[in-house]
């Protein structure tokens, strides 16, 4: 009995450890005193298993099984600490962007209008002033929101880093939104085409608008993936079955997909469409 109260008293202390190392030692702490005539010490497996060294007996499994189950506890209890904070910071990204940056979109046409009818010379200077700092305030934001997104080899960071290139690249004014599971869903071969779509896309916009606008779209399902680019302003007579769109038509058809250009009067929106 007095063994059993000893071993009781044993397992609750090591139960209440969150750390391997100090697991481990208070594991061959416990063996030691319950059985001082044992040589034993404890380490931990491939697999993640508590496993002793040295004479076996039922006290020193006991005590490796308990000490097993104190550290998968603790991991668990860790992963769902990181879930919460990966969750968190998708939250912000996500505020960040639906609300804030869409604002200060929102905020920047209105003052493009506002300087398209302004005939003061101090009014046009500020107006364009107030819009040039809008813009790298925007760019400061989307990076803050990419680096919140997650590591810089994931699909949806190398689609992010295409947008800030052709923005910075060709003046243009993208607003962009990317939705479902682009980085757990889409087959890790199908990348550098996605990759290269969206290359295009954005070159093409950049191109053959008239204007600075346009809006990028990306949609991931659990069978499909569909990117559409639209610029409202761009030249209808310019967007022809050219090389660019005869290479985006034939990675669609790589995967069986298909690719759309519909004229919008004004603009162009080119769809690229496939099965995943």
């Amino acid at each position: 009995m007095e063994v059993n109260d000893a071993l009781l008293r044993e397992i609750v202390e090591i139960s209440s450890e969150v750390e391997l190392d100090r697991i481990l030692r208070k594991a061959t702490a416990a063996a030691r005193r319950l059985e001082p005539s044992h040589e034993v010490i404890y380490s931990i497996d491939v697999n993640n298993k508590i496993i002793h060294i040295g004479a076996a007996s039922e006290i020193s499994e006991t005590i490796a099984k308990i000490a097993t189950f104190a550290y998968a506890n603790a991991m668990s209890h860790d992963l769902a600490d990181r879930l919460k904070i990966n969750e968190e910071r998708l939250r912000i990204a996500r505020d960040l962007h639906d609300r804030v940056l869409q604002r200060i979109f929102a905020t920047g046409l209105s003052l493009e209008g506002a300087l398209r009818k302004a005939v003061v010379d101090d009014v046009i200077k500020a107006l364009k002033l107030a819009i040039i700092d809008l813009d790298e305030t925007v760019g400061q934001i989307r990076s803050t929101v990419h680096s919140l997104k997650g590591p810089t080899s994931s699909l949806r960071q190398r689609i992010l880093t295409e947008i800030e290139s052709a923005r910075l690249n060709w003046g243009l004014v993208i607003d962009f939104n990317m939705s479902g599971p682009i980085d757990s869903v889409i087959p890790k071969e199908y990348a550098e085409d996605i990759l290269a779509v969206t290359s295009e896309l954005l070159n093409n916009c950049g191109k053959h608008a008239k204007t600075r606008k346009a809006r990028y779209e990306l949609n991931v399902t659990g069978t499909s993936l569909e990117i559409s680019m639209t610029n409202k302003s761009a030249e209808e007579n310019k967007m022809k079955f050219g090389s660019g769109l005869n290479n985006l038509s034939e990675r669609a058809a790589k995967y069986g997909g298909d690719l759309l250009v519909e004229h919008l009067k004004p603009g162009i929106r080119v769809t690229w469409k496939i099965s995943i």
